[in-house]
């Protein structure tokens, strides 16, 4: 296989032209440029081309017109060593194309950041502002920092915000029924795929609902500390006060339940486990339950919740009885 012949004319144009903008030509390197641009019209077209791609990039310090010269009287041909030099300068600015080129486009993109755990995981994260998320058990979360803005995805699962204060960048967390914004406050978000609920333990955060087809004026609340507020299927329920101990346990890596169901605490427990309760007898459903489980080792926690309660698991189907 033969290789294409390189365009020398396009070499020469891009290296006279890096010379001309540096402004550092004597008069007898003007006049072999002049030679040079007369000499043909493949000279003026690729001369041309060059000087456009530089506008496009923003590079250009001057205009230059070559036609303001006359040609000059014929000279002998340069010496070996400043082909050399040419090709040398072709090869510069080429490459100065290419970084101008990489960095604009690196600039141009949003920097999108993704954060995940596993079933039974949990971590914490630093981002780039400051600010501290503690991801909760099968999270997943999208971060996109930007000048004017601080706009993060939580796509799935559960995940507590301590906000570094930014007035000037508003932190706002996208749940797809709605959107959490807050400058300088700490807050949780648990989403489920029917239900999103929100609780502020420090500052106050604002809650809006997503404006769709059927929803041209959404709803919109200031929710503070020790308030909760949830989106269901109907949009933004009431404000409610909670007690932060039993809804946010998890960051301390425990469940605490105070007189709840087995079945709403099972449903709560499974979510750490690797391979869930599938069902609980009817009768014992509406069980009330109460105490701590440790989170360390989820698996644990419900053989401890089945022995304290005298309950029995079926291991073949999962279920409780």
């Amino acid at each position: 296989m033969t290789k294409a012949p390189l365009n020398k004319a396009k070499i020469e144009a891009e290296e006279w032209f890096v010379r001309l903008q540096s402004g550092a030509l004597n008069k007898h390197q003007m006049e072999e440029f002049q030679r040079w641009y007369h000499l043909d019209d493949s000279h003026k077209i690729e001369f041309h081309n060059v000087e456009q791609d530089w506008k496009a990039l923003g590079q250009l310090s001057k205009e230059i017109d070559p036609n303001q010269f006359a040609p000059p009287p014929a000279k002998p041909a340069p010496r070996m060593y400043n082909a050399f030099f040419r090709y040398g300068l072709a090869t510069a600015f080429i490459f100065i194309c290419a970084i101008v080129g990489f960095a604009w486009e690196h600039t141009r993109k949003p920097q999108i950041e993704e954060y995940a755990t596993s079933v039974g995981e949990q971590k914490s994260v630093t981002l780039s502002d400051g600010s501290i998320v503690t991801l909760n058990t099968a999270t997943k979360l999208q971060v996109n920092f930007q000048q004017s803005e601080r706009a993060l995805h939580l796509k799935q699962g559960e995940a507590y915000f301590e906000v570094a204060k930014d007035p000037d960048r508003p932190f706002s967390v996208d749940i797809d029924r709605g959107t959490v914004t807050a400058v300088g406050t700490a807050f949780n978000i648990r989403k489920s795929k029917h239900l999103a609920s929100i609780v502020v333990t420090e500052g106050t955060v604002k809650v809006e609902e997503a404006k769709t087809r059927t929803n041209l004026e959404p709803a919109e609340e200031k929710v503070t500390v020790n308030e909760q507020i949830e989106f269901d299927g109907n949009g933004l329920t009431d404000i409610s006060k909670v007690e932060k101990p039993y809804l946010l346990s998890w960051k301390e890596k425990y469940l605490a339940f105070d007189q709840q169901p087995l079945e709403d605490v099972i449903k709560e427990l499974n979510r750490y486990l690797n391979d869930p309760v599938r069902d609980v007898a009817y009768a014992m459903k509406q069980v009330k339950i109460s105490g701590t489980f440790d989170l360390s080792a989820p698996e644990d926690a419900l053989n401890a919740l089945l022995l304290s309660n005298a309950l029995k698991l079926d291991q073949q189907n999962m279920s409780i009885y």
